[in-house]
């Protein structure tokens, strides 16, 4: 049901072609079921995070996430404001990047060792600072 996927070339395409119309924004697609980075802009984790926590500082305002289905979250790091023609741009791809995403869970182990309440702990051993993604951004 919800196995391990891989973005196909479409998807890739998306977050690109946003990146580049956004200008110097980051664009990413984060597995919220499985806490990991699912596509990126940027070739590596770690400068993602740094243009993530760098847009979060700055103002929320720079910061945008919307979500996918239950499991996705598309992030997009402006590192400015945004006009009303970008964000809808934004939910465009959104919903675009929903026909290529699977709509089910990912599988996940229940009761598994070194999970206390809430889940598994993997995105907090491999420090995966969630917690923006899960704040409601009205």
């Amino acid at each position: 049901m919800g196995r391990s996927f891989e973005a196909g070339d479409s998807a890739r395409e998306i977050v690109g072609l946003l990146k580049v119309a956004l200008g110097s924004a980051v664009v990413a697609i984060f597995d919220d079921d499985l806490g990991r980075v699912h596509l990126s802009t940027e070739p590596s984790t770690e400068l993602l995070w740094a243009a993530i926590s760098r847009a979060a500082d700055e103002s929320a305002e720079d910061l945008y996430t919307f979500r996918i289905h239950e499991r996705w979250v598309l992030v997009v790091a402006a590192g400015r404001r945004l006009g009303t023609a970008s964000e809808v741009l934004i939910s465009e791809a959104a919903d675009a990047l929903g026909s290529l995403l699977p709509t089910a869970r990912a599988d996940l182990p229940t009761g598994s060792s070194g999970s206390g309440p809430g889940g598994s702990a993997a995105p907090a051993q491999i420090g995966i600072p969630v917690w923006w993604v899960r704040r409601d951004r009205g």
